[in-house]
């Protein structure tokens, strides 16, 4: 959270004409006014979350992006994909972004295991994904230690995950999913340091900002919570009607960047394939090979997709919980607090409600190592999406109108790899009881059911 307020250089139009002092006075009064208007609706919305680790990670990518607005400075890449979860709002002549409506859901990962590893191969929840409302977060939340179940692929790689978010925007659903693999975070930040020479050559396209990276502050992140997990993200756009990738990205969180690797043309700010020089397309071609490395990330990130698919199979089990908020427990910072309490009410809610599968598996289950066959969707070939002015009109894949992107043609290479048939092992260490779930249970009086099986 930044220290200082951030600049506001928008000004409304003069026209051009030369303005007297009383008018110039009165022109910085009302700029004043509605950078105090727009700061106090930030403030709010960076505190209004249900404080679990994926609703607060998009709430960081949105002040990012407004810091970088109102600086007149590029929107970086992760924008492509996750312009999806923001709305633009205006403040007079002013524009900022903001979060489009969320809903919060909470669930016991081994429960969604037994549920995934349970279902017909070819039930794989699309059409459940193609019925989500547009422009609604989804955002999931696993309760409790994160480490209770470890996904493992055949080198010995294990990955936790800690919180899954959607979209769906027309055929596309824009996600990502925040985790990370199990490591000796001392030895990885070592292993950075050493690398920092190579890496600097290439810091203007990591930063994207003409900045340069300080190589000394960099480290393996923890993922909050944990002290050897390193915190990494996986973000993409999937087409729900061809069932096919259009972007994938892997990051990981090196503390003060991301190291990123991505299949999109856009990570090294092409806006079309034909062109691309021969260094640049070894450097993309290098990028979607380097993902193999992570092949394990995205395999839960589509197991994730049967989430949606999940909470309507247990929805007899679902109970609204109220979780409160940042505001609602009085911990907003000292230099966020004015700001908070001058934002409109419903801007700043004292909690909200989680759709809570948290206790549903009431007998523990057996410790020990089952295996996983993830549905391995296959990849978009033949096209990119390409982000325009947010006013400008584009065309689709099949050549309709839709608003600030366009679909740019070109055969990718790059992006067909051999597709990957090891099955996923889940490895359950640790349970929670079943008293512990039952007591939960029973000293639960105000919860209530949601909904009806479908």
């Amino acid at each position: 959270m930044p220290d200082e307020k951030p600049p506001f250089p928008f000004q409304p139009n003069t026209g051009g004409r030369r303005e007297g002092r009383a008018e110039r006075r009165q022109r910085e009064k009302e700029i004043e006014r509605v950078a105090s208007r727009i700061q106090s609706r930030r403030a709010a919305r960076r505190h209004s979350g249900a404080g679990y680790p994926i609703d607060q990670l998009l709430r960081e990518f949105l002040d990012a992006y407004n810091e970088r607005l109102f600086e007149h400075r590029h929107l970086p890449f992760t924008f492509n994909v996750l312009h999806a979860f923001t709305r633009e709002e205006k403040e007079d002549w002013a524009t900022f972004l903001d979060l489009h409506p969320e809903r919060d859901h909470a669930f016991l990962i081994g429960d969604f295991l037994d549920y995934a590893t349970s279902i017909a191969p070819g039930d794989r929840g699309i059409e459940r994904l193609r019925s989500l409302p547009e422009n609604v977060i989804q955002n999931y939340s696993p309760v409790g230690d994160v480490r209770e179940f470890a996904f493992i692929d055949q080198s010995g790689k294990q990955v936790v995950i800690a919180g899954f978010t959607m979209t769906r925007l027309g055929d596309q659903l824009h996600w990502l999913m925040l985790g990370g693999f199990v490591t000796d975070l001392e030895a990885e930040t070592e292993r950075l340091r050493e690398d920092a020479q190579k890496w600097e050559v290439q810091s203007q396209a990591l930063r994207q900002d003409g900045g340069k990276p300080d190589y000394a502050r960099m480290r393996a992140q923890p993922l909050p919570g944990t002290d050897d997990v390193w915190k990494t993200l996986a973000y993409g756009v999937f087409n729900l009607r061809t069932r096919s990738h259009e972007s994938r990205t892997f990051a990981h969180d090196h503390g003060n960047m991301y190291g990123m690797v991505s299949d999109d043309p856009g990570a090294i700010g092409r806006e079309n394939v034909e062109g691309m020089t021969e260094e640049e397309r070894a450097s993309i071609e290098g990028f979607a090979k380097r993902l193999d490395e992570f092949a394990l990330i995205f395999d839960m990130a589509e197991a994730a997709f049967l989430l949606p698919s999940y909470f309507a199979f247990r929805i007899d089990l679902v109970r609204e919980v109220q979780r409160e908020t940042a505001i609602g427990k009085s911990e907003v910072p000292r230099n966020d607090r004015q700001d908070v309490f001058r934002a409109p009410a419903e801007m700043r809610p004292g909690f909200r409600k989680v759709a809570s599968l948290d206790v549903v598996n009431l007998a523990p289950a057996a410790k020990g190592t089952r295996s996983y066959t993830p549905p391995r969707f296959s990849v978009e070939l033949e096209g990119f999406w390409r982000r325009l002015a947010p006013d400008s009109i584009g065309k689709d894949p099949d050549g309709r109108p839709v608003q600030g992107r366009t679909w740019v043609r070109g055969h990718m290479r790059w992006r067909d790899r051999p597709s990957r048939r090891a099955p996923v092992m889940v490895k359950a260490s640790v349970m929670a009881a079943r008293e512990r779930a039952a007591e939960i249970v029973l000293g639960d009086g105000t919860s209530e059911i949601v909904g009806v099986r479908a």
